[in-house]
């Protein structure tokens, strides 16, 4: 799995994007949507308390059926409900894409960069009961199964590279959605 830090920024991406892409027809201005966004990306990684508190174990239930895409269609309509009705058509979709933006990262994390098989997740749970994994991985995976391993030089240099990449990709996706609301406003 990616950071939580690697997630939430992607998530962070996803409102940007939002923003840009509906040239501000769909209001998702502000840190409130930011920070929702951020939290939605993360979501997924739940299934560690889950696994703390039913088995004692944080790595029980994780990459499970939270990281599928029914999962995922699940939450986004469940989460839909709290959105103002005159709203929910324009937002759901992007709450859709924040929260598969997890599962599309863990996919393709794993243990090297390359051509080395990702980690993978249980995609199509629970209609297969198989890891999907890629042929080749995009993103370091955070080591997590103790506390020592968890707070190492490795991780750090693991959240150094996604704030790296995920920072990029922040301030891109800021000047773009910046420059199109902008215009919209202009024009």
């Amino acid at each position: 799995m990616s950071s939580s830090i690697g997630h939430a920024l992607c998530g962070i991406s996803c409102c940007l994007l939002a923003q840009g892409s509906t040239k501000g027809t769909v209001n998702l201005k502000g840190y409130g949507w930011l920070t929702g966004f951020a939290i939605l990306a993360c979501l997924p990684d739940l299934d560690f308390i889950a696994g703390y508190i039913f088995a004692n174990n944080f790595h029980q239930f994780h990459s499970g059926p939270s990281h599928s895409i029914l999962a995922v269609f699940l939450t986004t309509i469940v989460l839909g409900f709290a959105l103002p009705s005159g709203r929910r058509l324009q937002i759901l979709p992007w709450i859709f894409i924040a929260l598969a933006s997890h599962i599309v990262i863990d996919l393709f994390t794993g243990p090297q960069l390359g051509l080395h098989k990702s980690y993978g997740v249980f995609l199509n749970w629970p209609f297969h009961s198989d890891r999907v994994q890629m042929p080749f991985s995009l993103f370091y995976g955070v080591r997590h199964k103790t506390l020592d391993t968890l707070i190492s030089w490795y991780n750090i240099k693991v959240i150094a590279a996604e704030i790296i990449t995920f920072g990029l990709l922040l301030f891109f996706l800021q000047r773009w959605a910046h420059a199109r609301i902008s215009k919209v406003s202009v024009d």
